[in-house]
Formats: structure tokens, C-alpha cells, sequence
């Protein structure tokens, strides 16, 4: 897998009061995968109502998926205690995939016993989607009475989609290729309370949609969110957040309907100037039920899954100017319908040789393993990534 990434910023000033930001992020992957299996014995298929004595198959395919992404946003400074924030942005996904099986079924027979001979069944797919959004939203925060601040929000995402799927692709029980359109408005609010060292908020964000597309798509989504900190002083500070999601979707055909709910914490400790420690746990629970129909069969059925991960992180700073070195280790572990295991491992080094020039190099690992699977380690994978950066301060 491929993936070359741009990215460009550029941020500038209109005045005391204005400051305008632009952002441009493309990003173009492709990858191939291919595998065989050969199996002799006794066996028996009931796809193709025969006893078989070898199978040999074989499989390929191809995926390219292009993004990219151009925003620009103001942030208007209005008066002491209140301010305002507008964007938009236009973005843009492209995904194309083509998928092949090619199955030999050697010596194989009726199950009465007659009409020996050999079996090939093949099954290609080619699929394509693109999605187009213009996205716009304008938000406001304000100080209230005392220790009391507000934050509200608008913002709308108008997407056109066009499908091509392949005719032995079923997603949803009527099909799916077609150009669709599909808006989704959110409505976000938040309030705060902040004294001394001790912060407490809460946030809710609500969204609705005129149309569903994928068949997970939801026309109702509903956040809940809790936060608290406290600062005892500069050198400790700890954290905590719950949050619960309720996501659904009524239609006929979808029957999607979804909870989920997650609690953090984090606590950081500075010693010294030059370094500082941090550490957190978090729990998430998950509960999400979903129509579908048996490509094979045409049946209708419901996948329910029901999911509970743990994570623990722990990380450290050193910031001996001018170099400054970050390190951070993280562990995720999920039970339920889908067990997996998730390290990740990020150290990051930079170095600022002049106020306007600086490099970086960066180094991440992730390590993931699947539990309790009947097709064994085949999901499993380590992936390592560099990078080294020039930063330019104009």
C-alpha cells in the first residue's frame, strides 16, 4: 500500500481582529492483495451440491482510494468575551475496487454419486464511489455571568454521492448504484464553568439527515458529552471525560440503531521545566444492531454486535531547547463480538535551528492482533512509518 500525502497551510491577518486560515490536504493510496488455499480430503460443498475431493483457490485484488481536501476558515474577534468562527469547505473521495475468486474444485461428484469431474467457479466485483461535500458552519462562544462561558454552532454538509456497484455487490435490499444526495445539519452547543484551577463542562450536539446512502448512514445522531478538569498546580494536572453517542436509523430496509458509550482520564505530571509525564486509561462500550440481507440466500437478517475495549497509554516530553523529543506508548485491547489487540509507539524528535526554520523526524508503530479467530493470523499486521519534516515559521 501507497499512500503520498501534500499538505499546505497558509494563515494570515486582516487587522487586530480577523485572522484568516487556509488549508489544502491531498492524499492518494493504492494497494494489491493476493492469497491461495489448497485443500484434499473428504469434503462437501453445498454452493455448488457436490462432494469434492481437492480444492484449490486463488484470489487478487486491487483497491485506489484519492482525498483531498481545501478549507478556508475567519476567526472574527468581536469584543471582550465574545467571538465568532465561519469556514468552509469542499472535499472530495474517490474509491475504486476491483476483487477476484477463482475456485477449482477437483474430482468432484452429485451427491448420489454420479458426474465426476472437475468444478471452476469464478466471482469478480468492480466497484466505484465518489463523494463530494461542501460543508459550512459558523460558531460562537461568549463569557457569561461570573465563571459561566457558552459556545453554540451551525453547520451543514451537503453530499453528492454516485455508486457503481458491481451486480453481485448487495448492500442494501433494493440495491445501491445511483447518484445520490444527502444533507446533514448539526446543531452543537456547549456551557463551562471555570474557577481557579477547576474547569467543568458540557456539551450536546445533535444531527439530522434527509437521506441515508450506505446502509450505515444514519438520519439521527445524538452526543452527550461531560468533561472536568483540575489543575492543583503547574506542574500536575488531571482530566476526565464520559461521552455517549446514540445513533439510528429507521428506514425500511436499515433497521440501524446504535449506542455508544466511552470514559477517560489522564493525569500530568511536570517536575521540571524540561520534562513532563502523562498517563490516562479509558473504557468504551458499544451496542449497535443493523438489517441485512444474505447475498447468498437473499434472507433477511440482523447483525448485532456487542463491543468493550480498555486502553492504557502512558507517554513523556523532554523540551531541552532547542531540541525537543517526544515519546508515547499505547496499548488497546477490545472484547466482545470483535477481540483485538492494538499497540501503538510514536517518537517524534525536532530541532529549531533558527526562529524561522526548523526540522523534525518522526517514527510510528502499530501492531495489531486479532483474538479468537477461525481463519487464524491472517488479519494481523505491523506497520511501521517515517517521516522528517521541515517546519518554516514566516
Amino acid at each position: 500500500m501507497d499512500t503520498p500525502v501534500t499538505s499546505a497551510v497558509v494563515t494570515g491577518k486582516l487587522g487586530k481582529a480577523v485572522r484568516l486560515t487556509g488549508t489544502y490536504i491531498r492524499a492518494s493510496a493504492d494497494g494489491e492483495d493476493g492469497s491461495s488455499e489448497n485443500l484434499v480430503g473428504n469434503l462437501v460443498s453445498y454452493d455448488i451440491l457436490r462432494y469434492f475431493k481437492s480444492l484449490a483457490e486463488n484470489t487478487s485484488s486491487t483497491a485506489e482510494a484519492l482525498s483531498w481536501r481545501g478549507s478556508v476558515r475567519a476567526d472574527i474577534h468581536i469584543t471582550s468575551g465574545f467571538d465568532v468562527t465561519a469556514g468552509y469547505t469542499r472535499r472530495s473521495r474517490e474509491l475504486n475496487g476491483y476483487s477476484l475468486v477463482n475456485d477449482l474444485y477437483g474430482t468432484t461428484t452429485t451427491f448420489s454419486g454420479f458426474d465426476p469431474k472437475d468444478v471452476t467457479t469464478i466471482l469478480s466485483s468492480n466497484t466505484q464511489m465518489q463523494r463530494d461535500e461542501d460543508i459550512f458552519d459558523i460558531r460562537a462562544s461568549a463569557k457569561l455571568v461570573g465563571p459561566f462561558s457558552i459556545r453554540i454552532g451551525y453547520s451543514e454538509n451537503q453530499a453528492d454521492v454516485t455508486v457503481a456497484n458491481d451486480p453481485s455487490e448487495v448492500v442494501v435490499p433494493w440495491g445501491q448504484g445511483g447518484r445520490y444526495d444527502r444533507t446533514v445539519r448539526t446543531f452543537d452547543g456547549g456551557l463551562l464553568f471555570k474557577i481557579s484551577g477547576l474547569s467543568l463542562g458540557v456539551d450536546y450536539t445533535g444531527q439530522s439527515a434527509d437521506n441515508a446512502v450506505t446502509r450505515t448512514d444514519f438520519l439521527e445522531r445524538d452526543r452527550l458529552r461531560l468533561r472536568g478538569a483540575y489543575e492543583a498546580a503547574k506542574w500536575l494536572r488531571i482530566s476526565a471525560t464520559a461521552e455517549q453517542v446514540d445513533t439510528s436509523n429507521e428506514d425500511t430496509g436499515y433497521g440501524y440503531d446504535g449506542t455508544m458509550k466511552t470514559y477517560a482520564g489522564d493525569l500530568e505530571v511536570a517536575p521540571w521545566e524540561w520534562l513532563r509525564f502523562r498517563v490516562g486509561a479509558g473504557r468504551f462500550e458499544g451496542d449497535s444492531s443493523i438489517a441485512y440481507r444474505h447475498p447468498e440466500t437473499w434472507v433477511n437478517g440482523m447483525s448485532v454486535t456487542n463491543e468493550k475495549g480498555d486502553t492504557l497509554e502512558g507517554g513523556l516530553t523532554f523540551n531541552l531547547k532547542p531540541v525537543t523529543i517526544e515519546a508515547l506508548l499505547r496499548k488497546f485491547e477490545n472484547e466482545g463480538s470483535f477481540p483485538y489487540e492494538l499497540e501503538r509507539a510514536r517518537v517524534r524528535a525536532g530541532l529549531e535551528i533558527t526562529k524561522l526554520f526548523g526540522i523534525a523526524a518522526e517514527w510510528d508503530l502499530d501492531d495489531y492482533t486479532e483474538k479468537n479467530r477461525s481463519y487464524g493470523t491472517g488479519a494481523d499486521y505491523t506497520a511501521n512509518r517515517y517521516g522528517l519534516y521541515l517546519r518554516i515559521h514566516p
